[in-house]
């Protein structure tokens, strides 16, 4: 009965930050179509925060502003929005059918361009509430035959510039490197009161991108972070009756200091075989010696935090416009993409992370739906834009017959992507 209880507590916040993360997204999409109709004149019948039979509201003017039983977003009907719709003759002159084809792009456009608002304010409270945790370019770790060992640099040094240019953080040294494409870089680097230069060949490192591609990256082998197997980790481990035989294994690699986590886990692995890694590798890396470098937070004052909110917005556009040609070109695969029950198990982690988590995550999938509903496809706001467009162009509607024949092959298209990616939930959720 205990796990029935806890699984049932369990999908009702499973449930309800789905609920609030989709009615938030669904709801200024909406608003952004509302807003821009009464701009331009377009008569609104109803605006309803939520869907299905009507529970409570107000009508003013001619709209009737609703709550629904089902809280998920909302919607907007409009006047003449149907190409079927019968409009009273008094109703007219606000009917979107009867606006220039500008105006209708316009107030289509404006439930994706609405999303980006909501993401571009949500970054800029995130940069305010948080401030920017920085890292100062400080050498912690010097991995073994690596470019920065065979030129001398040490644990402890502090890079204060890259081909002379003063850097202040270890992001920007370690861009600056990245962006060398393998030429020698000069590093002037501060060891105790001395100012020495070191002249640096960077290597091509094997490195996985935000979108799981194997990439090159140009490294010179230096991390904010050393990790070493000591002896007391050893004996910790011998503590906890883990065999002498892995101990022995494991103890090949007390001498040596890792800068990355990959690496230690790689030799690790390599060291005690595979299955005794899985069983063991939390309660090793419980008791590692790590020897890192703090952040620091700056702080941001509202200026700061609008620049860095609208920097923020246009790098999660950018990268959601090249996650989607790769996939429209075949360099993602569908299995990489997720449905209704991935959204709603990354919001209910994000929300058991933090508010400010669940409000980032609401942001970054905003930025995914205005850009997803922008393409054109029928039946999305950019197969709308997609028609409007061709009217601009010709001088007159498209053929409403060939509206209706496009919409239905959307909607098929549309049905089918819902069905894989929700198949590809389901074989993450319950096989992976």
């Amino acid at each position: 009965m205990e796990n029935i209880l806890n699984y049932a507590s369990q999908t009702s916040s499973f449930a309800l930050t789905l609920v609030i993360v989709l009615s938030v997204l669904i709801f200024f999409h909406e608003l952004g179509h509302f807003l821009f109709a009464r701009i331009f004149g377009v008569g609104v019948e109803k605006f309803s925060l939520g869907f299905g039979p009507r529970i409570l509201g107000k009508t003013i003017g001619r709209t009737d502003y609703r709550v629904s039983l089902f809280p998920l977003g909302g919607y907007v009907k409009l006047v003449g929005e149907d190409p079927d719709d019968e409009v009273p003759p008094e109703d007219e002159p606000y009917s979107f059918a009867n606006k220039s084809v500008y105006q209708k792009m316009m107030v289509v456009a404006a439930g994706p361009a609405f999303n980006v608002v909501l993401a571009w304010i949500l970054f800029i409270f995130i940069s305010f509430m948080t401030g920017i945790p920085t890292q100062l370019p400080k050498i912690i770790g010097v991995g073994e035959d690596s470019p920065a060992k065979q030129s001398g640099l040490l644990s402890g040094d502090l890079v204060v510039a890259v081909n002379n240019e003063v850097v202040d953080t270890w992001q920007d040294m370690a861009s600056l490197i990245s962006d060398s494409s393998g030429k020698t870089v000069k590093l002037t680097v501060k060891r105790q009161d001395e100012l020495i230069d070191f002249k640096i060949t960077p290597r091509a490192y094997k490195d996985k991108n935000v979108f799981g591609e194997s990439v090159d990256r140009y490294m010179i082998g230096i991390s904010s972070v050393k990790i070493s197997l000591t002896n007391e980790t050893l004996n910790e481990m011998l503590d906890a009756n883990i065999s002498d035989e892995i101990i022995q294994s494991a103890a090949v690699l007390s001498d040596k200091k890792f800068i990355t986590a990959k690496k230690f886990n790689d030799d690790l692995k390599a060291a005690i075989g595979e299955e005794a890694f899985e069983l063991h590798k939390d309660f090793i890396w419980k008791h590692l010696y790590i020897d890192k470098l703090e952040h620091d937070v700056k702080q941001l004052n509202p200026i700061q935090a609008i620049i860095e909110g609208t920097n923020h917005t246009g790098r999660m556009v950018q990268l959601t416009l090249l996650g989607l040609w790769k996939f429209i070109t075949g360099a993602l695969g569908a299995d990489t993409i997720g449905g209704p029950i991935a959204i709603a198990q990354m919001a209910d982690q994000s929300a058991k992370a933090g508010w400010l988590n669940l409000i980032f995550f609401i942001a970054i999938i905003s930025i995914n739906l205005a850009l997803v509903n922008l393409l054109p496809i029928p039946v999305l706001d950019g197969g709308h834009l997609m028609f409007f467009g061709f009217e601009a162009i010709s001088k007159r509607p498209v053929n409403l017959r060939a509206r209706e024949i496009a919409q239905q092959i959307g909607i098929v298209f549309l049905v089918t992507v819902m069905i894989a990616v929700t198949y590809n939930d389901i074989i993450r959720s319950f096989f992976s």
